[in-house]
């Protein structure tokens, strides 16, 4: 488990500095230093979001195992989020380079609506009312996400690639 939380930990930390490049979060995170060329700032934050959740759950009384079930199943939507966007644009990014299939774009859309049929059943399936509050927490989370990202913005400047 140690390894998996180090490597989450490496790579959101590797995202946080990205989007701190693209103007999204602020620029202190995208610092590296100079002799590893590691995140400090970035790794630090992506850490602290990684262990806030379940430290909290702990000094609230809930046991390893209930965290490890809650908190797995509220990162489920962000995997099922993540599949059904690369779903989605699959047929987009075949398209662009000359690839187009109609069988992709076929599968990419049953992709897609399999994925909103499993959240819309999760929805309506929670055996308990701790579960069933799971998909509104992503989907607060997510909408939080996205008014971040369109009001940065607004703010940040052109990327440099």
């Amino acid at each position: 488990m140690f390894a998996c939380v180090l490597a989450c930990t490496n790579a959101a930390a590797r995202v946080l500095m990205r989007m701190a490049r693209g103007g999204i979060l602020p620029r202190i995170l995208e610092r590296t230093g100079s002799k590893h060329r590691t995140p400090g700032a970035a790794i630090v934050l992506s850490a602290a979001l990684i262990v806030l959740p379940p430290a909290i759950m702990s000094l609230r009384g809930f046991a390893g195992s209930d965290m490890y079930d809650l908190l797995g199943s509220l990162s489920v939507f962000g995997f099922l989020t993540a599949y059904g966007l690369v779903a989605l644009a699959l047929p987009f990014a075949r398209r662009a380079v000359g690839q187009h299939s109609h069988l992709l774009a076929a599968v990419s859309v049953a992709t897609v609506i399999i994925i909103l049929l499993i959240g819309v059943f999760d929805l309506r399936s929670a055996a308990d009312p701790l579960h069933a509050r799971i998909p509104y927490i992503y989907l607060v989370y997510i909408s939080l996400g996205l008014a971040w990202y369109v009001f940065s913005r607004k703010k940040a400047l052109p990327v440099e690639m």
